[in-house]
């Protein structure tokens, strides 16, 4: 008979979820994701892991064209974009199998297809209903599609291009011009990259500087030099008007200094942004809380306004969040039976000081024994409550 009941229903199969499945499966429960695109979410397939790789390839080619030591002739690297792309695609897909899909298949499964929830305590997916005791949202987020006159009929480019193969979406040719709209990091180092790769790079931006948002102004500024440096034109101070396609190529008009100009492009890459991926999953039918800009909210020990209900990663913003391969390499690799069932597994993702109040409620159920609570996996046991409580916060935090 299919299991439909299950000790943690996660939504998502990202580092989060990941994370916290293989920690319920160490405490001996059962735990399910569900994914509708490719397992690994976005940091394995189209975030972190595939932009990495491209960069330094990028970076490769720079240093060769513009050698740092005196004495070093310069030399141009020929590059074959296509074949570049395919070895992006078997590094992730090794890395996918190795690091996620061949997890799977014990005390956790991962069901594919488009989730939501039918109530509090169970979601649907593709017409397949599962319970869960607790449910964990990690479902990410996706790039921000912003109101632009004529963008629907575009064909523009955002971060998933850098995808792999198991979606058409990816970008397999290099464009020779390429107009990028938005100006936060995501888009900065997409836009040195294919510079990089010998591509006409143009920035468009609406605020003055570059990183405007949490950012020391300084930085930014020492950004664009070093673009402006390299070749990459930044238009600050611009609002695009509309964009249009032209047979091949995107025409962009945009409003800067009281003027306004059209640009032209092969390609039109849109970086404004991201946005929590909590608006199609039916969210208010289990009644959890969502922040102004569609995150859900979340208290220091990432639970929801429902009890049972947490929530981890970039669904829930910025504002509670840690790096997300920091925590699944330190969660994940955690010693079985380190927490005995005290502590959710969720709750290893929570800040510092509230990763700290909760193990200090757990000692002091505890009697304060920490033997019977924590073993760090090597065979050492910590004397004393403070003792304990310094091992897994620093083992956690790093410190």
């Amino acid at each position: 008979m299919t299991q439909t009941h299950y000790d943690l229903v996660i939504l998502g199969s990202g580092s989060t979820a990941f994370a916290a499945a293989l920690r319920v499966q160490e405490l001996s429960k059962t735990a399910v994701m569900t994914e509708e695109r490719t397992t690994g979410g976005t940091c394995v397939n189209r975030g972190c892991l595939p932009s990495k790789n491209l960069i330094e390839a990028a970076n490769i080619i720079h240093e060769a064209r513009y050698p740092r030591y005196p004495g070093l002739t310069p030399a141009e690297i020929r590059l074959d974009f296509r074949r570049l792309i395919e070895q992006k695609d078997e590094i992730i897909h090794g890395y996918r199998t190795k690091k996620y899909e061949s997890l799977t298949g014990g005390q956790f499964t991962v069901e594919k297809g488009h989730a939501e929830f039918v109530d509090d305590r169970s979601v649907q997916v593709d017409g397949k209903r599962i319970t869960g005791e607790k449910i964990l949202i990690a479902t990410g987020s996706r790039p921000v599609v912003p109101s632009i006159g004529g963008l629907r009929d575009v064909h523009y480019l955002t971060s998933d291009l850098l995808t792999n193969d198991d979606e058409p979406i990816e970008l397999r040719e290099l464009p020779r011009s390429l107009i990028i709209l938005g100006a936060g990091y995501i888009a900065l180092e997409l836009g040195q990259m294919f510079h990089r790769f010998g591509a006409n790079v143009t920035i468009v931006k609406r605020s003055e500087q570059l990183l405007a948002h949490g950012y020391e102004p300084e930085v930014g500024e020492a950004i664009r030099e070093a673009f402006e440096s390299e070749g990459i034109q930044i238009i600050a101070g611009a609002v695009t008007r509309w964009v249009r396609q032209d047979g091949m190529a995107v025409t962009v008009n945009v409003e800067t200094g009281g003027q306004t100009r059209e640009l032209r492009t092969e390609k039109l890459l849109v970086a404004t942004g991201r946005r929590p991926n909590s608006d199609n999953i039916a969210i208010e039918k289990a009644g959890v809380e969502l922040g102004k800009e569609g995150q859900v909210r979340v208290d220091e020990f990432l639970r929801t306004n429902v009890p049972h209900i947490f929530a981890g990663g970039d669904v829930i913003g910025v504002d509670w969040r840690i790096p997300l391969d920091v925590a699944r390499e330190r969660i994940g690799s955690i010693a079985p039976r380190a927490i005995q069932g005290n502590l959710d597994p969720v709750a290893l993702l929570a800040p510092r000081p509230e990763l700290e109040r909760q193990v200090r409620d757990v000692l002091t159920r505890a009697g304060g024994r920490p033997g019977h609570i924590f073993n760090l996996g090597h065979g050492v046991l910590p004397e004393t409550p403070v003792e304990a409580l310094q091992a897994v916060v620093e083992w956690v935090h790093g410190g």
